[in-house]
């Protein structure tokens, strides 16, 4: 698939939070030039509108023309393709707690159809309450936790074996020993 056929299919990525993780994120999406725009909304708009403009000029450096741009309302992501819920931009915090399941309340009612992935390391709490007393749907709401653990042990074990990760075929499956 082109970066034409895919700018085509779809209207933008909408990141929560300009944080580090946030501009990390942003910054990769940019990279790929498969989306037409990658859009940070964070309440702490100066901050993320420097992260946005940095990413942006690394653009003709990075030779892509994907467009990043900054809102600081929560209705800048209605009709997102995707909404990644990512880290605060003022303490690049993971949102959680009852803070982070009043945010997900809030983006479900602004979209309610675009996927949300949730970013963090520590947020698979966050997903399960938002499936159980937001009642969103298991299928929009997953998290990129356990693809980021996977990537870290093929790493590892390829190392142990003299190798290299992608060299590793891998599946985590299961919740931590201390949530079971």
């Amino acid at each position: 698939l082109s970066a034409a056929g895919a700018h085509g299919l779809m209207s933008f990525v909408a990141i929560v939070g300009g944080g580090a993780l946030g501009g990390a994120i942003g910054h990769a999406l940019a990279l790929r030039d498969r989306v037409p725009e990658v859009r940070f909304v964070d309440a702490e708009g100066s901050i993320a509108r420097g992260k946005a403009l940095d990413i942006l000029q690394s653009s003709p450096i990075d030779c892509f023309s994907t467009r990043v741009s900054t809102a600081d309302s929560l209705a800048a992501v209605a009709g997102a393709a995707v909404i990644v819920l990512a880290d605060g931009a003022a303490d690049s915090t993971e949102h959680g707690g009852e803070a982070g399941l009043a945010l997900l309340r809030r983006l479900a009612a602004v979209d309610g159809r675009a996927p949300i992935v949730c970013s963090g390391a520590s947020q698979r709490e966050l997903i399960a309450r938002a499936v159980t007393e937001l009642r969103l749907a298991p299928s929009r709401i997953v998290g990129s936790a356990p693809l980021a653990l996977e990537s870290a042990l093929r790493a590892l074990a390829g190392l142990a074996m003299d190798g290299s990760g992608p060299e590793i075929a891998l599946r985590v499956l299961g919740v931590p020993p201390q949530s079971a």
